[in-house]
């Protein structure tokens, strides 16, 4: 199964689509389907998507340490008025 990207908005179309599924754009000489390098398994990120999932993934693992190291200190940690004194 052979699959391109839409010039227009590259979304992934079937070889012999005639038109975008996505935009609508009618493919003839003018407009062609572009070759998936990829098997249209995965997309290219640009380098501003790369660098939002990065941030994204690395807040997500420290809200996720943050949250073991107070459930852990919670838990070995009398919060109560007689602790303290």
């Amino acid at each position: 199964m052979t699959v391109y990207r839409c010039p227009k908005c590259g979304q992934i179309v079937m070889k012999n689509a005639k038109r975008c599924i996505n935009c609508g754009l009618i493919f003839d000489s003018k407009h062609e389907p572009e070759p998936d390098e990829e098997d249209g398994n995965a997309t290219k990120l640009s380098k501003k998507e790369k660098r939002k999932l990065i941030i994204f993934v690395a807040a997500a693992v420290i809200l996720i340490l943050a949250l073991f190291v107070f459930s852990y200190l919670s838990q070995r940690t009398s919060w109560t008025i007689e602790g303290l004194l």
